[in-house]
């Protein structure tokens, strides 16, 4: 049994660099001209990456499952 594969995407246009998302999952994340782009586009599913994603105070993070494209968060 293979385990979900998660897509993960940062909208450049509302991003605004506070690295939250950087600092808690740099294996995911890091830092191009002041806003945070994806390293690892596809994860294993992973509750971590929900609730970094929920971290966001401008709600840049959005997750789908890679199969389907079915959104997983927000």
């Amino acid at each position: 049994m293979t385990s979900e594969q998660w897509r993960i995407s940062v909208d450049q246009r509302s991003c605004v660099g506070t690295g939250l998302c950087v600092d808690a999952a740099p294996q995911c994340f890091a830092f191009d001209a002041g806003r945070a782009h994806v390293t690892a586009e596809l994860v294993e599913a992973d509750q971590e990456l929900i609730d970094i994603a929920e971290s966001c105070p401008t709600e840049s993070v959005s997750i789908r499952r890679s199969g389907s494209g079915d959104q997983v968060y927000p």
